[in-house]
């Protein structure tokens, strides 16, 4: 009887390290796969503030926002092949992104765009 009392304690201590084991990050090993939407061109690569400028790409239908550098750029029209949006004011020269429904972003990083002055 005396090594059940003894067995007991160890025993839980070995069921207790077993079932420690690593975990994983949330969408590591989460089922769903949740689209990217992306760029494949960007025409032109140079506007005034205020002109349209058309991105080209796969999963835009799912785009929120889009951006050059951070400054927020108005969408005027949207499907899942193009979006035309509206340079923004406080755009500068720098990178076109988009950024979906799923909080996925992705940057085009093939050219800067370039806002004109006027």
């Amino acid at each position: 009887m005396n090594y059940i009392k003894n067995f007991i304690p160890v025993f839980l201590i070995v069921i207790g390290l077993l079932s420690c084991a690593e975990e994983k990050e949330w969408s590591e090993d989460y089922d769903i796969d949740y689209p990217v939407s992306t760029i494949l061109a960007v025409s032109p690569m140079s506007q005034v503030v205020g002109g349209e400028v058309t991105i080209s790409g796969a999963n835009l239908e799912h785009v929120l926002v889009v951006r050059i550098g951070n400054a927020e750029c108005t969408m005027t029209s949207q499907s899942a092949s193009s979006i035309t949006f509206t340079v923004s004011e406080f755009a500068q020269t720098d990178y076109v992104s988009v950024e979906n429904l799923y909080m996925r972003e992705f940057v085009y990083e093939d050219d800067q765009f370039v806002t004109i002055d006027q």
